[in-house]
C-alpha cells in the first residue's frame, strides 16, 4: 500500500495499480504515463469519483484524445456525483441547464440508468 501515490515511483504505483487502488491508477494518469488514459478508466469504471470527475471533463472540453461529447460530459458528471464528488452536481446541472435539449436530456438519462463499465482496453478510441 502506498501512502502519497504522488510522491511514489512509477513501478510502486504501477504495483498498487495492478493491485487495484484507485489513488495510484488515477495518479498513473496525472503522471503522463504510456498507459495513462487505461489506469484513469479503470479507476473510474471502480467507481473511484476522481477519476470519473476527470473523464467527464476530458468529454466536456475534448482533451487527452477524448472527442468532445456533452451527452457523455453529463453522464460522467452524473457518475461522479453519485461517487460522492464534491463539484460533479454543479457541473452536470450546468450542462442539463445550458447545454442539453429536454430530449438530449432524457436520453443522457437513460445512459445514466444503463451504464455498464468501460472497455479500458479500447477507451478513448471506441
Amino acid at each position: 500500500q502506498i501512502k502519497s501515490p504522488w510522491l511514489a515511483k512509477e513501478e510502486e504505483l504501477i504495483s498498487a495499480a495492478v493491485s487495484g487502488n484507485p489513488e495510484a491508477r488515477l495518479q498513473l494518469y496525472w503522471n503522463d504515463t504510456s498507459n495513462g488514459m487505461y489506469w484513469l478508466c479503470r479507476a473510474a469504471n471502480q467507481g473511484f469519483p476522481k477519476a470519473r470527475y476527470r473523464i467527464a471533463q476530458l468529454y466536456e472540453f475534448g482533451d487527452d484524445g477524448v472527442p468532445m461529447n456533452i451527452a457523455q460530459a453529463y453522464m460522467w458528471y452524473n457518475l461522479a456525483a453519485q461517487a460522492c464528488h464534491p463539484w460533479s452536481r454543479k457541473d452536470a446541472t450546468r450542462i442539463a441547464t445550458h447545454m442539453l435539449t429536454k430530449d438530449e436530456l432524457q436520453k443522457t438519462k437513460d445512459m445514466i440508468e444503463q451504464w455498464s463499465p468501460i472497455d479500458c482496453d479500447n477507451w478513448p478510441k471506441i
